[in-house]
């Protein structure tokens, strides 16, 4: 992960200090949308990273009432970013949730 922790790194630079705080402050003040995964209203595939040090695995499934037509996936070799960690298996996950939709 050395390249995309690089590329991650030089992106992150060139925001200000400023800027990193706002982004941060606009994470804090948003709504919450618990609920909007937790209606059911539609299918929804969570994909998790088992080494997540903001949002545990645990502690999402333990929080959140998911509906019956949720699916987890709980990504064993990943922290945040799963879809970098893991491309090719997060990629195959999102293909399948959606061949499987009955839309």
């Amino acid at each position: 992960m050395s390249d995309a922790l690089r590329r991650s790194k030089m992106i992150a630079s060139l925001n200000s200090g400023e800027g990193i705080i706002a982004i941060l402050n606009g994470m804090i003040a948003r709504p919450s949308r618990k609920s909007l995964v937790e209606s059911g209203r539609v299918p929804l595939l969570w994909i998790l990273g088992r080494d997540d040090l903001y949002f545990s695995p645990e502690k999402a499934i333990r929080d959140t009432s998911l509906p019956q037509n949720a699916e987890t996936v709980i990504l064993e070799n990943s922290g945040h970013l799963g879809f970098i960690e893991e491309t090719e298996r997060s990629a195959g996950l999102i293909t399948g949730f959606g061949r499987r939709l009955d839309w």
